[in-house]
């Protein structure tokens, strides 16, 4: 096996942690929510937690998981 293949399984094994932990990331407890406004979009929402409405959840975490991969 040369250095390629090890790169690649690296790359590979790297990539599968992530999944399994955007998996994880999925099934953890959310605070109860409250209807609202969001505090990032300003859009109504019947379902607030933390001050963020669902889409802006998500693309928090997005962002934090683009930040992470580009810190490693």
């Amino acid at each position: 096996m040369d250095d390629a293949d090890r790169a690649q399984e690296q790359i590979e094994r790297e990539e599968a942690s992530r999944f399994v932990m955007a998996a994880r990331g999925y099934r953890v407890e959310l605070a109860p929510g409250v209807s609202g406004y969001c505090e990032e979009c300003g859009e109504a929402s019947i379902r607030l937690v933390d001050g963020l409405c669902a889409r802006c959840r998500d693309q928090a975490a997005l962002d934090m998981a683009r930040r992470m991969s580009i810190l490693r």
